[in-house]
């Protein structure tokens, strides 16, 4: 029974620093999540308790933190994200909880693409080969799972637009051919932050594209940009909002010159 309360207290405490460190940032309390959520797995593991949910949402809440941290960063922050991710996938696993183990696949994604330690082509083909897998999985498990597919198509096509490897066009053709699959699967009442993020990278791939017409790619990107802003307002994310904005004002000028550019030069051709 004392145990079984040491238990209870440990998961308290954890939650209640995780939410500190939600509001405020402060990394002691990130820390200190960290500790005693270990320690109730210890706990736990001497009451040889099965996996239950609150280690496992906890610790899935955790990985998240670290994942940004790691994101923010770098440094060993991405070592304990993976750690937590690792048993997280595990946990979901024996519980049963599905979604959980593909928001555990796509954390760790995340966390490989951003790895700055190691081997970068290691680290890049490691999270293409999870993500490729992911939707590989919810192709086959058909349109009840278009969303996750979504998710999973966006953060590959997100993936491939930041490698630092291989032929930058060819991955700009990558990342534009998942994102385009992404947003015609993606359902009527898909996240906004994730139909968002498709505008949002889409409008950014078609603005760097070396292939095809410079012109037309640029005019697709002000497109993305511009649908992305007001998605983003309606799910409360001002930030995201502000950067597809700035995005697209950015562009309308050379859009015009080049434009204003090209007709001038039809107008000479026809003078001929």
């Amino acid at each position: 029974m004392r145990a079984e309360l040491k238990l209870q207290k440990l998961l308290e405490e954890t939650f209640e620093n995780h939410e500190r460190y939600s509001h405020s940032s402060d990394r002691r309390s990130l820390d200190r999540a960290l500790e005693s959520y270990f320690q109730a797995r210890d706990v736990a593991q001497s009451l040889d308790l099965p996996p239950v949910m609150p280690i496992l949402l906890i610790g899935i809440a955790l990985a998240e933190q670290f994942a940004d941290a790691h994101s923010d960063r770098r440094g060993p922050d991405g070592q304990t994200a993976l750690n937590l991710i690792e048993l997280a996938t595990v946990e979901a696993s024996e519980l049963g909880q599905m979604e959980m183990v593909h928001h555990a696949g796509m954390l760790k994604a995340q966390v490989l693409a951003d790895w700055v330690e190691g081997d970068r082509k290691e680290n890049f083909e490691q999270s293409v080969a999870i993500l490729s897998a992911l939707v590989d999985r919810y192709r086959k498990a058909g349109p009840a799972f278009a969303v996750e597919l979504a998710e999973a198509l966006t953060e590959l096509g997100y993936t491939y637009s930041e490698a630092r490897i291989g032929h930058e066009a060819d991955n700009t053709e990558f990342a534009i051919a998942y994102l385009e699959e992404a947003a015609a699967i993606l359902p009527d009442d898909a996240p906004d932050r994730l139909r968002g993020n498709i505008f949002l990278y889409l409008g950014d791939g078609y603005k760097s594209r070396m292939r095809g017409d410079y012109l037309a790619n640029l005019k697709l990107a002000a497109q993305y940009y511009e649908s992305a802003e007001p998605v983003f307002l309606s799910a409360g994310l001002e930030s995201r909002a502000a950067r597809a904005s700035a995005s697209f004002h950015a562009l309308m000028p050379r859009i015009a010159g080049l434009s204003s550019n090209a007709l001038n030069a039809r107008r000479k051709r026809g003078d001929r």
